[in-house]
């Protein structure tokens, strides 16, 4: 499966998964939203397209996306601190997400020993959930579409619907002390090593140490999944118990939530008929 392995003692992935039931991608993306089919195949999460692409004709009306603040507990929620290669490794997803060169990145941060990151600002997007339920019963699955023949065929496939999504424009990296104390108040060499070109992100230095990467729109970084059934007569929303191979982290009366894998990892979502960002 192509993801990168966390601890699992994160405090930024443990307030993800055990409190949101949420799932963290390795590159943020704006295209990451409610209603977006994934399909995991051949050890692969692939974006497959809308949930209306699902069905022979397509939906009068899809549930509306709803936006909130998250505040409490998620933003700002520091990363455990890693030391810095395994840091790099995260950080240049974060950089493909926003669309900045990550040539710069170990030449100018090579003096760490250590790095976290966290997010500020954050929205997090969803419709409600029960509406998911009505929306499927009331079409008829195109059986007859090529990608969706793996995953009626074979059950090792499995086919996800994100049902919400946690959004930031902005990241923060966080440094040992030593090294953060020797950072510049003026930024302007820091993007100039970094190649920095895009105008659309800023670059400033934290009060309370760190550094701030700031862009003009929201890119999700986390999301929560539905997990669906498909037989050769319907789509159906996947009953998941806890004596399967599929795990739930938590039922709140509504859908069931699904986990990909129980492990602590980033996923990396391959587009399929879609833009990489």
């Amino acid at each position: 499966m192509a993801f990168l392995k966390l601890c699992n003692k994160d405090p930024l992935l443990s307030v993800l998964k055990d409190h949101f039931d949420a799932s963290l991608a390795r590159v943020p993306k704006a295209s990451l939203k409610p209603l977006l089919v994934l399909g995991l195949k051949d050890g692969k999460l692939n974006t497959l397209g809308q949930v209306s692409d699902l069905f022979i004709e397509k939906p009068n009306s899809l549930p509306d996306i709803i936006s909130e603040s998250i505040n409490k507990d998620l933003s700002g929620k520091r990363s455990g601190s890693m030391d810095i290669d395994f840091g790099l490794k995260i950080l240049e997803g974060f950089f493909k997400g926003f669309n900045l060169p990550s040539a710069g990145m170990s030449t100018a941060f090579s003096k760490a020993k250590n790095i976290s990151y966290s997010f500020d600002g954050i929205r997090s997007q969803y419709f409600e959930s029960l509406k998911l339920g009505a929306l499927l019963g009331g079409q008829e699955l195109d059986v007859s579409n090529l990608s969706l023949k793996p995953f009626i065929s074979n059950k090792q496939n499995r086919l996800f619907v994100i049902v919400r999504t946690y959004q930031s424009k902005s990241f923060n990296i966080h440094f040992d002390k030593a090294f953060d104390a020797g950072l510049h108040a003026d930024m302007s060499g820091l993007g100039e090593l970094l190649s920095m070109d895009d105008s659309s992100v800023s670059i400033s230095k934290k009060e309370e140490g760190g550094i701030l990467f700031s862009g003009s729109k929201y890119k999700t970084f986390a999301f929560q999944l539905v997990e669906l059934e498909l037989e050769d007569d319907g789509l159906y929303i996947k009953q998941i118990l806890a004596d399967n191979d599929h795990k739930v982290l938590r039922e709140n009366g509504q859908l069931p939530r699904a986990v990909i894998s129980d492990e602590f990892v980033m996923f990396d979502l391959d587009p399929i008929n879609e833009p990489a960002i």
